[in-house]
């Protein structure tokens, strides 16, 4: 994990949702919010790029957030599970669970108004 950004998880996080990188995004670890900053757009803190996840020395049970489309307000609360000695190379995050398939990238107004149309497409009422 040495080698691995806050940039890097954030294209995992990318993938395993099925999002195309649309919007801004931020970690916010100890305290503090790492992003990536975009011309004419508010700066996060640090270059994500720059910022390595062993950094942070993260025990197992620990968590931090991250946060994608700042106007749909989407909230991924990660947590370490474990921190292995041996890493298999590349070092790469893995996701141990989930539940429910994620809303699509630019879907609407965020988790509640996502909810809703789900329910109302499902017939939940």
């Amino acid at each position: 994990m040495d080698r691995l950004s806050i940039a890097d998880l954030h294209w995992v996080i990318q993938v395993l949702r099925g999002w195309n990188d649309e919007h801004l995004h931020r970690f916010r670890i100890d305290g503090r919010c790492n992003g990536i900053s975009v011309i004419g757009a508010l700066h996060l803190g640090e270059d994500a790029k720059a910022v390595r996840l062993a950094r942070f020395r993260f025990r197992p049970t620990e968590s931090f957030l991250y946060g994608y489309d700042f106007r749909a307000d989407w909230r991924i609360d990660i947590r370490v599970e474990k921190v292995m000695a041996a890493v298999p190379r590349p070092p790469h995050p893995v996701c141990l669970a989930g539940r429910e398939t994620s809303p699509p990238d630019a879907c609407g107004g965020g988790p509640q108004d996502f909810a809703d149309r789900r329910r109302t497409a499902t017939g939940w009422t």
